[in-house]
């Protein structure tokens, strides 16, 4: 059987309280398999290069992924779904790097009902695309 992990507030990668070293702190969230159903993921205010990587898994996220204050270094997506549930005003995701690997990624926005629509200002936005290595689907990307 494969694993869920459920957040039902905020996921913080590299948590720092502050003092010396900070920018030493990083986090990361590695699935491999299953789901992880969160609220939001943000990077540590203060902290280092944080990453988020998905291996044959579903990531699905109510909120947002990164903020333009403090975006996610890098998101990786190895044939993987990343979904969220889109909203006026809301930037989805924040990252530095977006790179994807294997023949089947999808970046989407929920269900049917709640599909991204070209009047959305921005759906998902990726401040850097470094690297671009296979195709995905989408309905929901537009890069920046």
């Amino acid at each position: 059987p494969q694993a869920t992990l459920v957040v039902n507030d905020v996921l913080e990668l590299g948590h720092t309280s502050g003092g010396a070293g900070t920018a030493n702190t990083s986090g990361a969230l590695f699935a491999n398999g299953g789901s992880v159903l969160a609220n939001r993921i943000v990077a540590g205010v203060g902290s280092g290069a944080n990453f988020l990587g998905l291996n044959n898994a579903t990531l699905i996220v109510t909120n947002n992924i990164g903020t333009p204050e403090t975006p996610i270094a890098e998101v990786a997506l190895t044939n993987s779904v990343l979904r969220f549930f889109v909203s006026t005003n809301r930037t989805n995701l924040v990252a530095t790097t977006l790179t994807t690997a294997g023949p089947s990624n999808t970046i989407d926005s929920g269900p049917p009902s709640n599909r991204c629509r070209r009047s959305h200002a921005s759906c998902v936005r990726v401040h850097e695309v470094a690297s671009y290595t296979s195709p995905w689907r989408s309905s929901s990307f537009e890069s920046r």
